[in-house]
């Protein structure tokens, strides 16, 4: 499976099982209600909260601008909430994967030319050596001794990273 199929898969899971996200201000019974949770309610609505924050992790990759999100927190609301909805699922739900695959194609030109960027600005930088594939690296402590045979074991102390 892809890594683009696995995302819209937990995208997909995760919008399922998500409760109603609140569009709008507490009421004074829900505001009056919060402030009379007891230690596991709490606890309860810091674990709803953790969900969130594990939804929103499959969200990222699309890009979505606040009012975007906005607009998936309202089709989450009335899904949960039984509301009526304002589209019908059968035709906007074959859409969905193909708008995902756009917007994450999308995003991966723009971290592209951003990584471009970072690469370019870290082979100027003194004590970078850029390989023929395009790797860059800095040593840091040279090794003694004799270079290593073909059939030598070596052991190696590295460390990568990405751009972010």
């Amino acid at each position: 499976m892809s890594l683009t199929s696995r995302s819209l898969l937990a995208l997909g899971l995760a919008l399922a099982i998500l409760p109603a996200c609140a569009s709008s201000e507490p009421s004074e019974e829900e505001t009056a209600m919060a402030e009379d949770q007891t230690d596991a309610e709490s606890e309860d609505l810091k674990t709803l909260y953790a969900l969130g924050l594990m939804v929103s992790q499959n969200l990222i990759p699309l890009g979505l601008s606040e009012a975007e999100l906005e607009q998936v927190q309202k089709g989450i609301t009335d899904g949960v909430m039984e509301r009526d909805s304002d589209v019908s699922i059968q035709e906007y739900g074959p859409k969905i994967q193909q708008w995902a695959q756009a917007r994450m194609q999308a995003a991966g030109e723009q971290e592209k030319a951003a990584s471009i960027d970072f690469l370019e600005a870290k082979a100027a930088e003194e004590g970078f050596t850029k390989t023929e594939s395009g790797m860059l690296y800095k040593e840091v402590t040279a090794g003694s001794g004799d270079s290593p045979g073909p059939t030598d074991q070596v052991t190696v102390h590295y460390q990568g990273t990405l751009r972010d």
